[in-house]
């Protein structure tokens, strides 16, 4: 690891520590190439790849470049990290295996953090990586970074980590605090947050269900975890300590992730089509998601294109006046990432 020495003559160690990501991908050789080129432009060193496409024709070209370990994860792949039913298992299950190889790759080589990413999503900062990361105190396991989830303005995204600039801006759950052990209380912000809600739902933000819901995505926010730490295992929203403890995390008011879930209607085909054909199947959803996928089925099974689309937009697109009502309460931001990062 490399230092500085700082103004006061101190040697500033946190500087120059070294990241790493892990992603298990399956998508198009343009998303893969703008989601690998953003954030290795971002401050993250290496990126570990997992392709859940063996025969994905963008694994010889990344290859090459040696800010990249890129894994096909074929039968042989499947039986050294130990997932029997192999691309059969179910997407959760593909992803464990896959991070806390990484995570073993990551230790050997000296990284001070890793984090697990999925191929639709951003970290994105205002200030450098390192800096975000080197202000955590010495015994934060974890640096939480809030999930923003992207709002789309049509059902016809083509490049939409360049072209969505509204993502929502959702509160912590109480599950985020007994998943982590985070100094600021959280129930006041939660019940300000569900306030939030219900007013905006009264005025017209049809987006927002009875029970509080918004847009129907998830909340956890994604974890930079320390790789030093005695982890028994690493999850994809955060680790399990070996100890036994509850992980300690700060969240970072300098960094979000931006989840650019079904960002247009041929994506959101794409998605739900994998989880009820069994390409992605989830081992466990909640209770919001398991009625979307019901409702998706229903839908689905009539063939009716018409009913489909009608139904991507009920829950992902938002009217002019939903968007105003959305960013008076808070909800609603307007983030532009640099397009620069996205080039090689």
């Amino acid at each position: 690891m490399g230092r500085r020495e700082s103004a006061a003559g101190h040697t500033d160690v946190r500087a120059w520590q070294r990241i790493c990501a892990t992603t298990t991908l399956r998508t198009t050789p343009e998303v893969t190439r703008e989601f690998l080129s953003y954030h290795l432009n971002s401050g993250i060193d290496h990126v570990y790849v997992f392709l859940d496409d063996p025969s994905d024709p963008v694994g010889g070209e990344l290859a090459g470049d040696p800010r990249l370990t890129v894994t096909p994860c074929d039968g042989a792949h499947w039986g050294r990290v130990g997932v029997d039913a192999g691309p059969g298992a179910p997407l959760e299950e593909r992803q464990l295996a896959n991070t806390n190889t990484a995570l073993c790759w990551a230790r050997e080589s000296g990284f001070d953090w890793i984090v697990h990413l999925d191929g639709d999503e951003l970290v994105n900062t205002r200030a450098p990586l390192r800096s975000v990361l080197g202000a955590a105190p010495d015994d934060a396991d974890a640096v939480l970074m809030p999930l923003l989830e992207a709002v789309p303005s049509t059902a016809g995204h083509r490049r939409p980590f360049r072209e969505i600039t509204r993502f929502k801006a959702a509160g912590l759950r109480p599950n985020v605090w007994r998943r982590y052990r985070i100094d600021r209380p959280h129930g006041p912000q939660w019940r300000r947050y569900r306030r939030r809600l219900a007013s905006a739902r009264r005025l017209g933000a049809r987006s927002i269900r009875g029970d509080g819901d918004y847009y129907r995505g998830a909340y956890m926010p994604r974890a930079f975890v320390r790789v030093d730490r005695p982890i028994e295992r690493l999850l994809v929203k955060g680790p399990v300590m070996a100890d036994g403890r509850v992980p300690r995390a700060v969240v970072t008011d300098r960094a979000e992730l931006l989840h650019f879930v079904a960002p247009s209607y041929d994506d959101w085909l794409v998605k739900w089509r994998r989880r009820i054909d069994g390409t992605a199947t989830a081992s466990r959803s909640r209770r919001a998601v398991q009625e979307m996928e019901e409702e998706f089925r229903g839908v689905f099974g009539t063939g009716d294109e018409a009913r489909l689309a009608a139904l991507f937009a009920e829950w992902h697109l938002t009217g002019r006046w939903e968007r105003l009502v959305l960013r008076a309460h808070g909800l609603l931001r307007r983030i532009r990432v640099d397009h620069r990062l996205f080039e090689r």
